[in-house]
């Protein structure tokens, strides 16, 4: 039994149990601005996890729940796809498994290839590579880790179109799962945009007389924080300047100690989990917002979220020069540093304080880039340019 020789172009199945919510927007929003195009019809198979579920539960929940929520993933990816599989061979039409597709993809990865669908992974991050080294793993913690690496390796191996956000990110996929560079593509990830998001603007959030800096993220190692922290540090006592931090996470004792050696100071540090509109308040309250500095590696392979909601706001970014972009985009308009000299963070911020004009240029650019470049708009492209692929294969 054979594949089927038609591919309709126009339509998608959707499958696998995948995230979404504010802290994993792509795929939702990949599907909501496909949906909006009125070029492609989706079929919706899979299902999505509570807003609020992050993969890390699963590492740190109690034992019970944990094997709860594993049951959950497993026996919804069963379900999810078989349904995919009578969809693709009642209509023709690509699987789109959004992340995270590794489970789904393993199951069907041990189907001959003639009878599974036409797979699109969503690769977006390695769940090796965050497990392993999100958490500075090494030696025997890459050891333990060495069965999921397998098991990706297989899962992605099945796939015959493999998305990532980058092209480092898709040179990595290839040289670390075996996987054929013809199916990898790189390209832009979708975002909940500024007039997408019900706007709340309380008086904290507007811009005030001080200079305000912003930093939001996750205080994970790939973000570099100790690098932002030593950067900010000659500035604290300038009563010019005010700094925010927005986020929570494995280093947060790291800027807890920062807090405590430091009393007094112009920081906050808002914890709590924002909402869209509310991140959206900060970002447009700042004139300076601040990105990665977590040096090579992972950091130097992605162009974090962040990136992309300050570039979408209109906002100057300092972050490391080293960085990686979707195939084809050219580089953002923004201030670039060496990530092992930290100085340059307040340098940077001085010369943009003393210059309103440069800062205000950073904005206009900022925001003409985004449209131009990584707007949900150019994610539709990308999309509609790889279903004419299949499509066109499939007729050859």
């Amino acid at each position: 039994m054979n594949r089927p020789k038609e591919i309709r172009s126009t339509g998608l199945i959707v499958a696998g149990v995948h995230l979404g919510g504010p802290g994993y927007p792509n795929a939702e929003r990949t599907l909501m601005a496909l949906r909006e195009s009125g070029e492609v019809t989706i079929r919706e198979y899979g299902h999505w996890l509570p807003d609020d579920f992050r993969l890390w539960q699963l590492a740190r929940a109690p034992l019970l729940k944990r094997a709860a929520l594993i049951a959950r993933i497993v026996l919804g990816n069963l379900w999810s796809g078989l349904r995919s599989l009578i969809g693709f061979w009642q209509t023709g039409q690509p699987v789109y498994v959004p992340y995270p597709a590794v489970p789904l993809l393993w199951l069907l990865s041990w189907l001959p290839r003639k009878m599974r669908p036409v797979l699109i992974a969503d690769a977006f991050i390695s769940l090796w590579d965050s497990l392993f080294i999100d958490r500075g793993g090494s030696g025997s913690a890459k050891n333990g880790f060495r069965w999921l690496w397998r098991l990706e390796g297989r899962a992605l191996r099945s796939a015959d179109h493999v998305l990532t956000d980058t092209t480092a990110n898709a040179v990595y996929f290839v040289s670390c799962f075996g996987l054929d560079p013809a199916r990898v593509r790189a390209i832009p990830l979708a975002v909940i945009e500024p007039e997408a998001i019900p706007m709340r603007q309380p008086a904290i959030m507007l811009r005030q007389k001080r200079f305000r800096v912003i930093y939001i993220g996750t205080l994970v190692p790939l973000h570099g924080i100790d690098c932002l922290l030593r950067g900010i540090e000659p500035l604290l006592k300038d009563g010019r300047l005010e700094f925010w931090i927005v986020g929570d996470g494995q280093e947060s004792p790291v800027v807890e100690a920062f807090c405590a050696a430091h009393p007094g100071i112009s920081l906050q540090w808002i914890r709590d989990w924002q909402s869209p509109a509310e991140v959206s308040a900060l970002i447009q309250s700042a004139h300076v917002c601040l990105g990665v500095f977590g040096g090579g590696g992972k950091a130097a392979r992605v162009l974090p979220f962040k990136l992309y909601m300050y570039l979408a706001h209109g906002r100057a970014v300092i972050t490391q020069a080293a960085m990686s972009l979707p195939a084809g985009v050219p580089s953002p308009p923004v201030i670039g540093i060496d990530w092992k000299q930290p100085e340059q963070i307040s340098s940077n911020l001085l010369h943009l304080l003393s210059n309103p004009s440069q800062r205000e240029k950073l904005e206009r650019e900022a925001e003409a880039y985004f449209n131009s470049y990584l707007s949900n708009a150019r994610v539709v492209e990308a999309w509609l340019e790889l279903l004419r692929d299949i499509a066109e294969l499939q007729r050859n």
